[in-house]
């Protein structure tokens, strides 16, 4: 991933049809699809879950600190085989 300085560190796990973010800090995170299309966005939290649906193509997440929202932390896209 990467991770600008003052954003949240992240780990990043997938176990069958669910992605999990957990994040080192008290985090917003979004899961993000093709173009840009905005998945589920969770704020204020150290981990969260998405489910894949399947038509996704790849999807990645963004972690930005929950204190100022200035700094971002992104993951490489994870491809969705249908």
């Amino acid at each position: 991933y990467v991770r600008q300085t003052g954003a949240p560190q992240i780990t990043v796990s997938v176990s069958s049809n669910v992605i999990t973010c957990d994040s080192s800090a008290s985090a917003d995170i979004q899961f993000i699809g093709k173009n840009g299309l905005v998945l589920q966005t969770t704020n204020n939290v150290t981990q969260s879950s998405y489910t894949i649906q399947g038509w996704e193509q790849y999807v990645r997440i963004k972690a930005a600190d929950n204190a100022t929202a200035t700094y971002y932390t992104w993951s490489q896209p994870i491809s969705i085989l249908s």
